[in-house]
């Protein structure tokens, strides 16, 4: 609650100052932005601060008869490894589709997208950045050759509380799929 406050003051102080200086133009709704950053970084914070505290918990009560002080802060550390694993495992995801004489791999990653043509790499996207984080689509693009006309292939993958993968070719939808995840208890809550 405090940081919570911290954060409040803080961008409260900037976009106040902000907001004057660039009253009258384009940017003076500078404010706003601001605060919407501030909700996105805090939930954020929070989301991941649930997830390794459940996990700390889970990791004391299995070990609590044998577990000793010293190594209290290992397993913290070891539980923040363990947890990253987890959703990089959740968020691995690959579709093939097979497409005439194509065979088209789309790899889902938590911090890359992959398109494969025929086991070719055409067409990646990193996050490399924790802003990137905040976009939730990325697509991938494509050229391939059938019956000597070019077609092009677009994929679509992201979501906000879901994983969503639609690929088009030329933009027709050929393939759609979503997963819907419980973040609480950590499973697929649904697919279609």
């Amino acid at each position: 609650m405090i940081k919570f406050l911290m954060y409040v003051v803080i961008f409260f102080v900037i976009g106040y100052n902000y907001a004057i200086i660039t009253k009258g133009t384009i940017f003076d709704h500078f404010l706003i932005m601001l605060l919407t950053l501030f909700v996105i970084i805090f939930l954020v914070e929070w989301l991941f601060s649930m997830i390794r505290k459940r996990k700390i918990r889970k990791s004391k009560v299995r070990n609590q008869n044998t577990q000793m002080e010293e190594n209290a802060e290992s397993a913290e550390e070891q539980s923040l490894v363990d947890l990253m694993q987890e959703l990089k495992t959740e968020f691995h995801k690959t579709w093939e589709i097979p497409y005439k004489d194509y065979h088209i791999k789309i790899v889902n990653q938590y911090n890359e997208e992959q398109l494969y043509i025929n086991d070719t790499l055409v067409d990646s996207r990193k996050r490399t950045s924790w802003y990137s984080f905040l976009i939730p689509f990325q697509s991938l693009k494509a050229l391939i050759e059938v019956d000597h006309q070019p077609m092009d292939i677009k994929v679509k993958l992201g979501g906000l509380v879901s994983l969503q993968c639609k690929v088009y070719i030329n933009k027709k939808l050929v393939f759609k799929e979503k997963i819907k995840y419980d973040w609480l208890s950590g499973t697929i809550k649904e697919k279609d």
